[in-house]
């Protein structure tokens, strides 16, 4: 009987696995006839854009930039359609935030992304309307300390032009147990995905007061290669103080990677290296 019951197993098992594997085909299949133009993940994690020329039961034929791909539709992880027009290969995957600072760029909907900074901030973004995001994070330290900081940074914005967007949110953060400390915030953005400047006014929000004088925020980017665009992120505290980071972002069409230096100004400034990675989903 166990013998039996073993062998029914084995084949609900391979039955199952056999028709997840046909229907992964045949979305693959569907999504092949209606879009020409796609982006396409593999199992290995290789990204490949591009143009389908032909396709049979088992490959696709892509041409991209770098040439002609035939890729095994075993091996195909995701695709999805890819109708981005502008001057690089892909669009920018984190137009919506510098290394931290948020532009006016929304989050469209459905989409969100993970960001790592200096390996124990980690953060989640989703988009839940086309013009409202809602995130959070955790720093990993002070959580295994059992006094875990925490954030939570809603975000509401719209684009008015193709070089205009606006928006607002709120940067709250947990102290680990001490409270904790917000910051209201409005940001302007002039330009587009790959080239924008930022202007930003926030006010603190402690111990159920406001604070009387503003922080400043002036962010911009410039992309200019397919993979490589300048950051700087800067910050004018309302009692005189400065500080910003001022770096690089490496991307690709779904992962990015951020380094610079994050600098203090004053009597006591310092500089120090600064990191972070975020992958889009």
């Amino acid at each position: 009987m166990k013998i039996h019951f073993t062998r029914f197993l084995f084949c609900l098992t391979f039955f199952l696995s056999s028709l997840s594997s046909l229907l992964a085909q045949q979305h693959i299949d569907q999504a092949i006839e209606s879009r020409q133009q796609v982006l396409i993940e593999t199992l290995d994690g290789d990204e490949f854009s591009g143009r389908i020329l032909s396709h049979d039961s088992t490959s696709i034929n892509l041409e991209t930039e770098n040439g002609i791909f035939s890729l095994s539709k075993k091996k195909i992880k995701k695709l999805e359609s890819y109708d981005y027009t502008g001057k690089f290969k892909f669009p920018n995957p984190q137009d919506t935030r510098y290394f931290f600072a948020p532009s006016g760029i929304p989050l469209k909907k459905g989409e969100g992304y993970y960001q790592n900074v200096l390996l124990t901030g980690n953060f989640v973004n989703y988009g839940i309307h086309e013009n409202i995001s809602v995130g959070g994070g955790v720093e990993f330290i002070s959580l295994s300390a059992g006094v875990p900081i925490w954030f939570l940074t809603p975000k509401i914005g719209r684009s008015l032009s193709e070089k205009l967007h606006v928006a607002g949110g709120l940067l709250m953060i947990g102290l680990g147990g001490d409270g904790t400390s917000s910051l209201i915030y409005g940001v302007t953005t002039i330009g587009d995905p790959d080239l924008n400047f930022s202007f930003g006014v926030g006010y603190g929000y402690v111990e159920g007061r406001l604070s009387s004088s503003p922080t400043i925020n002036l962010s911009g980017t410039i992309r200019f290669s397919n993979g490589v665009a300048l950051l700087t992120e800067n910050y004018l505290i309302g009692g005189g103080g400065f500080f910003g980071i001022q770096g690089l972002r490496f991307m690709g069409p779904k992962h990015s990677f951020d380094i610079g230096m994050f600098n203090i100004l004053g009597d006591l400034g310092f500089s120090i290296p600064f990191a972070g990675y975020s992958m889009t989903f």
